[in-house]
């Protein structure tokens, strides 16, 4: 066989292996059936008070992700949760199956009165969700239409405040003031976010898209609840 034919047949078989990988990867990507119509987070302090002596500075992060679903989902799930920050631990709360008209759940998605630091611990990097036409619970999705997933974010012991000695040097507490008396710099606050969401639908198509987020800690002079944009990575 002459060179001029081999080399022929190898750019065929090359384009046809590349044409079989677009058509596969198009034939799976879903992307025009979903529409995200908000990506974002806001974050505030909470304080867990281990003893009167020990009350211990938190960061919770609340998502705000609404996605639109065009056809009905099979699967939905976040996955590959990494977070960042220089001082703490950076932790996924799962949703638990308490019902969404709970009232006075906590952070955690219980009804605990009191969460302590011993509650706020690793469970998972990634959550499935259980999938149905109607939500009734935190851990629950809906099958079609506006999907928005229920599931937070702690930076785990920023800082430490001794109750009992500010008020006794100032004869008061102010709780808006926890930041200052902590004494912790705000650049110490920036974290750094990232997750995948995964969905299957039930034709079989697939959608995933990875998100990340930056807490700037200095967003705390200006606001005690910031907003973070989350941005979606191509």
């Amino acid at each position: 066989m002459k060179k001029k034919h081999i080399i022929y047949i190898v750019l065929l078989l090359a384009f046809g292996i590349f044409l079989s990988l677009f058509i596969t990867r198009s034939s799976k990507d879903a992307t025009e059936y979903v529409d995200i119509s908000q990506s974002e987070m806001s974050a505030f302090i909470f304080v867990t008070k281990e003893s009167e002596t020990n009350h211990v500075l938190n960061i919770y992060l609340t998502p705000f992700l609404k996605f639109n679903a065009k056809e009905e989902i099979k699967e939905f799930s976040i996955t590959n949760f990494n977070g960042h920050n220089n001082i703490s631990q950076v932790l996924l709360v799962p949703p638990t199956t308490l019902p969404i008209d709970t009232p006075d759940k906590t952070f955690l998605f219980t009804v605990d009165e009191n969460i302590v630091q011993d509650d706020i611990r690793y469970i998972a990097d990634s959550i499935e969700y259980d999938v149905s036409d109607t939500v009734k619970s935190f851990n629950q999705i809906n099958n079609k239409g506006e999907i928005s997933p229920y599931f937070g974010i702690i930076v785990k012991n920023i800082g430490n405040v001794n109750y009992k000695e500010v008020v006794d040097d100032e004869e008061s507490f102010d709780s808006n003031k926890y930041l200052k008396y902590s004494g912790v710099a705000l650049s110490d606050l920036t974290t750094k976010i990232q997750f995948d969401v995964n969905i299957k639908f039930v034709n079989g198509r697939e959608y995933k898209r990875t998100f990340k987020g930056l807490l700037d800690g200095e967003m705390f002079a200006e606001s005690s609840t910031p907003v973070i944009k989350l941005e979606v990575i191509e």
